[in-house]
């Protein structure tokens, strides 16, 4: 058909997110048309992580890889991927210390770390 773009991603892409990607675009079936339906779903397949989850959404053809995407207005109201999975958030890791982009580069700067090398070795990372 010689309507239907190269690069459907470039041409919907906020569709394109929210249906999966190829899966969505290509997929005879839709996904779950609420997050709470999906949720459940998801729950049935009692997975441990978010990791493990996207391993093997696939073993319900309505489920998708990337929910919070899919369901981005109303995942947040269910508490984001970790209430989604019905899964305890695991703690925050060293590298969530700073809650921003410039309160950790700013953190790094008093450091005196002037390269990405010297950042990697870094001692107090």
């Amino acid at each position: 058909d010689h309507k239907l773009p190269q690069k459907p991603w470039v041409v919907y892409p906020e569709d394109w997110r929210a249906n999966d990607g190829w899966r969505g675009y290509l997929a005879k079936t839709k996904p779950y048309g609420s997050v709470h339906l999906a949720s459940r779903a998801a729950k049935s397949l009692q997975v441990r992580s978010v990791y493990e989850y996207r391993k093997r959404f696939k073993e319900d053809i309505k489920l998708v890889k990337y929910p919070e995407r899919t369901y981005c207005d109303s995942i947040d109201g269910i508490g984001g991927i970790y209430g989604f999975l019905g899964i305890v958030e695991p703690p925050p890791t060293k590298s969530t210390k700073y809650k921003t982009w410039k309160e950790s580069s700013d953190a790094a700067k008093k450091l005196s770390i002037k390269t990405s090398s010297e950042y990697r070795k870094s001692t107090y990372i």
